[in-house]
């Protein structure tokens, strides 16, 4: 069964501009969640990630820091979650 590739951008288009879900979810919380999937889902999220940097390069669109999640938040996210921090 073929996918329509622009429907699929469309959808996730919708969820990425979700503003209910935080930055630091997109960076921490969810990739952890995803890697407890089997290698088919984790196959795609990774090469969705690294066509989305390939474009990015490709394109020449720099994305501004003020929006991007340093990974030192990571132990402020996981605190405040009540995780322990890896």
């Amino acid at each position: 069964m073929f996918v329509s590739s622009v429907k699929i951008a469309e959808q996730l288009i919708k969820l990425l501009s979700n503003m209910n879900i935080s930055s630091t979810q997109w960076k921490f919380s969810i990739p952890d969640r995803l890697t407890e999937e089997h290698m088919g889902v984790l196959a795609n999220a990774k090469n969705l990630a690294d066509g989305i940097n390939y474009s990015l390069d490709r394109k020449g669109i720099d994305i501004n820091p003020e929006l991007m999640v340093s990974s030192s938040d990571y132990v402020q996210y996981t605190t405040r979650e009540g995780k322990v921090a890896r």
